[in-house]
């Protein structure tokens, strides 16, 4: 849970959001369990090696953290693990091909927006029975989410231990807000920023007071619904009625707009915001922007604060809410290609449960990667840092479980304590549990994103008129086949919900 990350967790929407947490290394570690339950085998049997895809970049000492992983899992489970590190920017292409070309893969991260076509292709194993034989730590650490990631009662994947719920906030510079005269308290809604933003931009002109980019979902971030995945057709104001709507004609939406537009007006949104290609990190590092869309998160200002390299707070300015999509933002799947699928679920079981195995994925070996200060936070070793570590790989938000590790120099040690709460009090979508399969709306689904791609960056961005472009907008997402992906929606909610 390193800076590299948070850098990314401010660019996109995955997110996505995706800092992590239930129980500190604390107290879900003494609940772990070393061995997965069903651990049968027989004398002299060859470990199986279980190959493991993460997303991230190459480390030096890859080699030498996989050594020392299995040295346990050979102990505990006569198996080995087998780290498989690709880069973001092929991480799709590289699954699809191995997934078509039979190679060998066991466990493999997705995403939500995968879910449909793992599903429909097979490409995946359904959990549902291994869960309930093998899952002992999942089932301890998920509750009852340990099958949320379904469709149609196909589990295809176990979310990772992560923070399950949005909350839309705003992140501002501590060090303009102050020298503007305002504090954190004096922010309680989005209609307080404007008059923070007048007195700020005249301080600094030279900065745009909300930072944005091309490509950042921004209105994602503010409206408080459940987006049933891909946002054609959602469940307004928190998912509080199962009554499927198009969010782009809403006044909520048309709300949101009019107050972009009148911000850009003002010269608060950059000019060239909905086609900038510099990153959110990049633009609060340099000083051009005062502040970004945020969601809540106990460690998140600390982590952006080293990110942007300037003191940030972050301001929560709606409830805290968690659908199903949110909770199945990333999941680990047991790949179709496994050579044998429940000794790699048994691995999965495993690692969501075991201490020693989290800290060495996440952070590597104890003295040589990083060490623990008196108060048992992590650090990078003497003399190194995040470019000279040779075991650094930023993605303890991917594991399964990056909480019954050690904790981050910086944050708090019961962050993932916190975020269990936060996660228990979240409001819940009544469609909670509820994945919609699109498989057969492909055409439809391809159409929407092309009209939304064309639409969507200068209208969140303020760059153009809402009421001149909003109407063509709808009109082409009717054209597109809108309603048949809403009417879809609506028919499979509504059978879901009489399941229940």
């Amino acid at each position: 849970m390193k800076t590299k990350w948070i850098a990314g967790l401010m660019t996109s929407v995955l997110a996505v959001s995706m800092l992590a947490g239930c129980g500190s290394s604390s107290d879900t570690g003494e609940k772990s369990k070393t061995e997965s339950a069903g651990n049968e085998q027989k004398d002299g049997e060859e470990p199986y090696t279980v190959t493991m895809m993460f997303i991230g970049n190459t480390q030096d000492d890859e080699q030498k953290v996989e050594e020392a992983i299995n040295k346990l899992t050979v102990k505990d489970l006569n198996m080995k693990l087998d780290i498989m590190l690709v880069p973001w920017a092929n991480a799709n292409e590289q699954q699809r091909l191995m997934l078509s070309g039979g190679e060998k893969l066991d466990l493999m991260v997705g995403q939500s927006y995968q879910a449909a076509n793992f599903v429909s292709t097979q490409a995946v194993y359904d959990l549902s029975e291994m869960i309930d034989k093998y899952g002992t730590n999942i089932k301890e650490n998920m509750g009852d989410n340990a099958k949320v990631a379904n469709i149609n009662g196909f589990v295809y994947g176990i979310p990772n231990v992560c923070d399950w719920y949005r909350q839309a906030s705003i992140m501002v510079r501590k060090d303009w807000l102050e020298e503007a005269g305002f504090k954190e308290e004096d922010i309680k809604s989005v209609d307080d920023l404007e008059g923070i933003y007048e007195v700020v931009a005249k301080n600094h002109p030279e900065a745009a007071m909300l930072a944005m980019g091309k490509g950042q979902k921004f209105d994602s971030d503010w409206y408080q619904c459940d987006p049933l995945g891909d946002g054609y057709g959602v469940l307004l104001n928190y998912g509080e009625k199962p009554v499927v709507e198009n969010w782009y004609a809403s006044d909520a939406y048309k709300a949101f707009l009019d107050r972009q537009y009148r911000w850009a007006q003002k010269g608060w949104i950059g000019k060239d915001a909905a086609t900038t290609t510099d990153s959110i990190e990049v633009q609060m590092s340099n000083g051009k922007a005062f502040s970004l869309v945020s969601t809540y998160q106990p460690a998140i200002a600390n982590e952006a604060s080293v990110a942007y390299k300037t003191e940030m707070a972050v301001v929560p300015l709606y409830d805290a809410f968690t659908t199903s999509s949110f909770t199945a933002g990333f999941y680990w799947a047991v790949a179709r290609n496994s050579e044998q699928p429940e000794k790699a679920f048994r691995m999965l079981d495993y690692i969501y449960g075991n201490p020693e195995v989290a800290n060495l994925l996440n952070w590597g070996i104890e003295g040589e990667h990083y060490k623990l200060t008196e108060d048992k936070h992590v650090t990078f070793p003497d003399g190194m840092d995040k470019n000279s570590d040779p075991y650094n790989a930023y993605f303890g938000f991917m594991l399964p479980n990056q909480y019954i590790s050690d904790v981050w120099e910086g944050l708090p040690l019961d962050v993932g304590e916190q975020v269990t709460k936060l996660n228990e009090e979240a409001k819940k979508s009544c469609a909670y549990g509820f994945t919609y399969d699109g498989t057969a709306l492909a055409n439809e689904l391809a159409a929407l994103d092309n009209v939304k791609g064309q639409y969507i960056d200068a209208l969140n961005t303020g760059s153009v008129n809402p009421d001149e472009v909003l109407p063509q907008f709808l009109a082409d997402l009717k054209a597109a086949g809108l309603d048949k992906v809403m009417e879809a929606k609506q028919q499979q909610l509504d059978d879901w919900l009489a399941k229940q």
